[in-house]
């Protein structure tokens, strides 16, 4: 091994610091270089003054009310898993498989000779061996529809199926796109990108129709769900945020619990937009029964008000317009937010 001698120390009068003039190493390869003394002095120097310096900043940010150096561990990304050793007769977890293809339908069927067949060999079946694919492609379809005239010189054409709904484009697709965009969280751009490259002839304009308009039995589905959960249900939870629609502010009003979730849109969350939500769509009506006028005086609401509801009003009510119509007519409109609960 090469020993190595530190000269004398200097005092640099200027700065008032002692320097030390390093000897020249000689030229060896990198392995014999790291082994050398000075080196490994160096490097335990280092260490010594990296340890203090963090124990100076780990006081200066004590005395500053800084939080401490969180504690990193180290990443297990890149960890190996050894390898449990297996007792004789021991299965490896999940080594039990089902067979991937015996449930799958079989599409289609093609036969594929053996290379080198020879006279005198004997046929003994097939190895069957099983690809899953996709066809991803346009499948438009021509209706023919005839006409007819009739003896009087009235011409009729035979109609559309019912499915179209009056659209060029077919259910599939319009399956497709939905699910694409709602589901998968295609992007417009990138969806109608998708669907030029099938070989769809449609444009941005169009497709967003077909994402926006007629989806009403999606919204009655939507409603009914409310009604069956809340039939079904003990106990439902609600709550509500802030949210915008067409540059407004608005809420937005969660039902819930362990069976369903209901969202709905609103301008307000007051205690009767929730009551007309629990109401759902299908009961728009009315009705001024004990219970209510129960409410209306345990809300202080005044006596003349109630006896009119009371014995000179009818007890039931197509819908709001025209509850809140009669409430006018009686002069309680500044009242029909206790009225109304």
């Amino acid at each position: 091994m090469q020993s190595v001698e530190l000269k004398k120390g200097k005092i640099n009068q200027r700065d008032k610091k002692m320097t030390f003039d390093l000897p020249k190493l000689k030229t060896l390869g990198t392995e014999k270089l790291i082994q050398t003394p000075l080196v490994q002095y160096l490097l335990g120097v280092c260490q010594t003054q990296y340890e203090e310096i963090e124990k100076l900043k780990a006081e200066i940010r004590l005395l500053k009310g800084h939080p401490k150096k969180p504690a990193i561990k180290p990443s297990t990304l890149e960890d190996i898993k050894k390898e449990e050793t297996l007792k004789d007769g021991e299965k490896r977890a999940g080594s039990d498989k089902r067979e991937k293809t015996k449930e799958l339908k079989i599409d289609e069927e093609k036969i594929i000779e053996a290379e080198g067949v020879q006279k005198d060999w004997v046929f003994k079946g097939y190895h069957d061996y099983v690809v899953q694919d996709a066809k991803i492609e346009s499948h438009n379809i021509k209706y023919r529809l005839k006409k007819y005239i009739t003896p009087e010189g009235e011409y009729v054409t035979a109609g559309v199926p019912k499915e179209l709904n009056g659209s060029h484009f077919g259910p599939t697709l319009l399956k497709f796109i939905l699910y694409q965009y709602y589901d998968c969280h295609v992007t417009q751009p990138i969806l109608l990108e998708q669907l030029i490259g099938m070989g769809v002839d449609i444009s941005s304009g169009e497709l967003s129709y077909l994402l926006t308009e007629k989806k009403d039995v999606f919204h009655q589905e939507k409603e009914s769900l409310l009604t069956k959960g809340l039939e079904v249900s003990p106990y439902i939870q609600s709550d509500d945020t802030g949210a915008r629609h067409d540059g407004k502010n608005g809420y937005c009003t969660v039902i819930c619990n362990d069976l369903f979730t209901y969202f709905k849109s609103g301008d307000t969350k007051s205690r009767i937009n929730f009551l007309e939500m629990l109401r759902t769509p299908e009961h728009e009506d009315y009705y001024i029964n004990f219970f209510a006028l129960l409410y209306m005086e345990q809300q202080k609401l005044p006596i003349k008000y109630k006896v009119l509801l009371e014995y000179e009003s009818p007890s039931v009510y197509l819908n709001k317009i025209s509850f809140k119509k009669h409430l006018h007519a009686l002069g309680a409109s500044y009242a029909a937010m206790i009225v109304t609960e």
